[in-house]
């Protein structure tokens, strides 16, 4: 046995081994001081789900770059039944739960429906026969897009409607959108202004490719020519008023019509007075005073709240500061109010 030959390989063999190892702390030491920087600076904050088309990436978000916001009236939260999600027609909505008026504003969070499309079929209510909506045709497997943002209440296959979807809006509106050949939506979904809900189709009682458009109020078809220019496609007013009326009922009023007051009764004329008063209270502030007041806003603040705060409204609040309802308001911010 040639023992020098067997200590010398062993010699170079933990040679070798050590520098691998010193090699390894050395790149794990040069690593240190970095991963140390990332803790001190970043101050991580716990991780944010961030969606990324299909997957939802963890992404650390620094404490720094994440402002506080006071944002702008919340979508409220829905509870529907079991009912809401299987019927077209429901009992369980009342958009009349905080205020005796309804305002329905159309800006930038309106679409119409079926862009391009031509209409087929009005809305009608007679003894021989009742539409309940209006149908509007371009080409099947088109588009069809959501008129407000909302949640969806319903999506499924319903008699003769076909396959279709219904919409609860936080404006206090119900939309319908039927005979779909395809519906991209589900219950509970949260929706935008345009954004895709089905594909036009013939599904149900239909005689050709289009979709059957309904609104409705506390559950009842409403004419839908009451809201929107079908033939321009835009909305036939920038503001609508349902006023709140005894036995669940409401009046429909446009702002020129709240004017109108000879024959109204005493409930619906004081309804406009008050309407009125708000009205031009806002007007003479903004044309006649030269005072500017400014408002600082606070954490939880939203346009609505401090138009009502300041006895103005929400338009006059937008054209003052050059801001549209959807802005996100932002703590500290200084709004002019006056």
């Amino acid at each position: 046995m040639n023992i020098p030959k067997i200590i010398s390989c062993l010699s170079i063999s933990l040679l070798f081994s050590g520098c691998a190892l010193s090699g390894k702390i050395a790149k794990k030491e040069s690593s240190t001081p970095e991963m140390k920087q990332v803790l001190e600076i970043g101050e991580i904050k716990p991780d944010i789900a961030v969606e990324d088309n299909k997957s939802l990436t963890s992404v650390p978000v620094p404490l720094e770059e994440s402002p506080v916001i006071a944002l702008e009236a919340p979508p409220k939260k829905f509870n529907f039944t079991g009912y809401d999600m299987q019927h077209v027609r429901t009992v369980n909505h009342n958009p009349f739960e905080d205020s005796d008026t309804l305002c329905i504003f159309f800006n930038e969070d309106f679409c119409f429906p079926l862009p391009g499309a031509k209409a087929i079929s009005q809305y009608m209510t007679s003894s021989r026969r009742s539409h309940t909506g209006v149908d509007l045709k371009t080409f099947a497997g088109d588009t069809i897009r959501a008129v407000f943002p909302g949640v969806v209440r319903m999506s499924q296959t319903y008699g003769g409607y076909g396959k279709v979807v219904v919409i609860r809006h936080y404006n206090g509106l119900e939309t319908v959108y039927s005979h779909n050949s395809k519906n991209l939506v589900h219950i509970g979904d949260c929706v935008t202004s345009g954004q895709p809900i089905a594909l036009t189709g013939r599904t149900g009682r239909a005689t050709t490719e289009h979709v059957h458009f309904e609104v409705r109020i506390m559950g009842e078809h409403v004419n839908p020519n009451k809201f929107f220019d079908f033939a321009k496609e835009e909305p036939c007013q920038r503001v609508v008023y349902l006023l709140k009326r005894p036995n669940n009922s409401y009046a429909f009023k446009k702002p020129d019509e709240l004017r109108k007051s000879s024959k109204q009764n005493s409930w619906t004329a004081a309804a406009s007075a008050k309407s009125d008063k708000a009205v031009e209270t806002s007007q003479a502030s903004s044309a006649t005073s030269s005072e500017v007041k400014e408002y600082k806003v606070q954490k939880g603040d939203t346009l609505y709240a401090i138009a009502r705060k300041y006895n103005t409204t929400l338009d006059n609040l937008c054209k003052l500061n050059n801001i549209t309802l959807n802005k996100v308001l932002q703590v500290g911010m200084k709004l002019r109010v006056r």
